[in-house]
């Protein structure tokens, strides 16, 4: 029995068919509009396939059409996080939780890069005492 939804492709031919209109318009010099949900599909598959550079410059473009974005914020602070630079990171997702308050994305969101900024801070106190050199700034 055929059912309407037959015809919707599935998650990952929908996903193939955003890359490829992605990354033809950008060969092209363009930027087409996707709204915030395709964006954040977009830059999740660029960040399964580890290429953090095209995720970044996604993010660039995401935030261009979408400047106020808490999701493409969030999207931005794990890239960033991904990239080991944890306290621009943490900085977006503070920003994020002063800026809203009620959403608990960004609070479930911040532990796990906490923790490493935490073990990096931790790390660099240690060899700083171990060479005496003044421990990383927080």
């Amino acid at each position: 029995m055929n059912s309407p939804f037959d015809s919707f492709p599935s998650e990952e031919s929908y996903i193939k068919i955003l890359i490829e209109k992605f990354e033809e318009k950008k060969s092209a010099g363009m930027v087409p509009f996707f709204d915030v949900e395709e964006f954040e599909d977009i830059i999740d598959y660029y960040l399964a396939q580890d290429e953090l550079d095209v995720a970044g410059e996604t993010i660039i473009s995401a935030k261009g059409q979408h400047p106020y974005s808490s999701e493409i914020k969030l999207k931005e602070a794990e890239v960033l996080a991904t990239q080991k630079k944890y306290p621009e990171a943490m900085e977006i997702l503070e920003d994020l939780e002063y800026l809203e308050k009620g959403n608990p994305d960004s609070f479930l969101s911040k532990p796990p890069y906490w923790l490493k900024w935490v073990s990096m801070k931790n790390q660099s106190r240690h060899w700083a005492d171990l060479w005496s050199l003044p421990p990383m700034k927080t």
